[in-house]
């Protein structure tokens, strides 16, 4: 078609140049829109959606697509050569939308990497069996259920900053508990022990009593508390299961002290038969519930008694000793006084061929009836039974029966004239009895506890 206008001036041929040119203009502009646009895809190359979480993609890609927007606006202006001011303007734009679409992304992916931490946490503690602490539990459901916006990375702190075991344990704290249930301490058993508490003065033993008293809890209430107690403390349930492994594994070694260990548990739990019976309450109890000695209180109020009455006995012992030395110096005298009156009346030229014992004093006459009836098996007999003679071999006076003596059947045991036997025995010539003029010394005890003295 051709194009006229006033003055016959045909215009076609240019305005077809112009149609061309605007033609190559507005190709060139869409190949530098697509050329910046794929400048800017090139640049999500930089970025990793896979490292964020799942929950934020959709801030990603909104904030991907501002910063494209914003930046493809400014590629344009700038190379329209508009306004500097709006060039400025749009390129400031571009910048914030940049850095928002960095900020997502850093934060994200900081958030992933803490829900990585807490699920290798979480799964460390399943593989054990282990309790998962509530603070835990809560950190890992913010992280799972928030928006990015709500979140605060400063205030969400590292998995394993978290002990899945207590560092310390507050024994004091859980005793307060048992003490306030069936479990409190109490006195379980006492042991009786006997020793040696010492010797008496004759170096015999003296046994006295040890009484040794055990504290315990009743176990079973015990262990029910910390099962309790594990439910509402998940650190106290991990530590408990932590030792029991610790404790199943040493036994499975055959460990010495694991197999005493097995041993104590089943004194307290008669049910338990084998280590498959034992459960981590009962393990982890055992401090509490096993019986504790206290100390010992000596029951010595026997042996002292023991003690006190054999001194009494060597006291009386040794006093006696002395009596009976003395009594038998009394009566040695007093057989001395006698012998010499039977002397005395045996060597009378009234008496040449003997005499009565009645004729004695009534002293003598006693001791002589005395010598008579031991030396007859003591039948009885009297004075007027009895004569004297001195046997002229010895010096010795000698008794007879004056009259036949008869036993308490009526049987005579002894003819009338027939010798019964000497009043004395024949002492040696040129010697005296060995106490006279003598000092009596005591000597100690024997080893009966008797009392020994020896002339001195």
């Amino acid at each position: 078609m051709a194009y006229r206008y006033e003055g016959g001036i045909d215009l076609s041929g240019a305005l077809g140049t112009i149609a061309t040119g605007m033609e190559r203009a507005a190709l060139m502009k869409k190949q530098q829109d697509q050329l910046a646009e794929s400048k800017v895809d090139d640049f999500l190359k930089m970025y990793q959606p896979g490292k964020l979480r799942t929950n934020d993609l959709p801030d990603f890609i909104n904030a991907y697509n501002q910063f494209k927007q914003s930046a493809l606006n400014y590629s344009r202006l700038n190379r329209s050569g508009k306004d500097a001011s709006l060039i400025s303007a749009a390129d400031v734009q571009r910048q914030k939308a940049l850095g928002e679409l960095n900020q997502v992304y850093a934060k994200s992916s900081t958030l992933a990497d803490k829900q990585a931490e807490y699920a290798e946490y979480l799964k460390a503690a399943r593989t054990k069996g282990y309790e998962v602490p509530s603070e835990v539990s809560g950190i890992i459901n913010t992280l799972t259920s928030s928006k990015l916006s709500d979140l605060d990375l400063n205030n969400i702190p590292s998995a394993y900053s978290f002990d899945l075991m207590p560092k310390e344990i507050d024994l004091a704290k859980i005793g307060e508990g048992l003490d306030r249930t069936q479990a409190k301490i109490k006195e379980v058993t006492s042991k009786d022990e006997q020793f040696v508490w010492g010797q008496d003065i004759n170096g015999k033993p003296i046994m006295a009593t040890k009484t040794t008293k055990y504290l315990g809890r009743d176990p079973r209430s015990t262990v029910d508390f910390l099962s309790i107690m594990s439910r509402t403390n998940p650190k106290i349930n991990n530590q408990a299961k932590e030792d029991y492994s610790l404790f199943r594994t040493s036994f499975e070694q055959n460990s010495p002290a694991a197999q005493e260990r097995l041993n104590e548990i089943k004194e307290y739990f008669p049910t338990v038969k084998t280590i498959d019976d034992v459960t981590p309450e009962m393990n982890y109890g055992l401090m509490f519930y096993r019986k504790q000695p206290q100390a010992p209180i000596i029951n010595d109020r026997a042996a002292k008694q023991e003690y006190d009455l054999a001194v009494d006995k060597a006291r009386i012992a040794q006093g006696q000793q002395r009596l009976n030395i003395q009594l038998g110096d009394k009566k040695d005298e007093k057989e001395d006084e006698m012998i010499t009156e039977v002397d005395t009346l045996l060597s009378s030229p009234q008496q040449p061929t003997g005499a009565p014992v009645s004729r004695l004093s009534l002293m003598s006459q006693q001791k002589l009836v005395g010598i008579a009836e031991k030396a007859l098996n003591n039948t009885k007999v009297n004075s007027e039974n009895l004569y004297m003679r001195k046997d002229p071999s010895t010096g010795v006076g000698v008794l007879y029966a004056a009259v036949d003596i008869k036993d308490q059947n009526n049987k005579v045991i002894k003819r009338a004239n027939e010798r019964i036997g000497p009043i004395s025995k024949p002492k040696p010539q040129g010697t005296n009895q060995p106490t006279k003029g003598k000092k009596l010394v005591y000597k100690g005890l024997d080893n009966k506890g008797n009392a020994v003295f020896e002339y001195e």
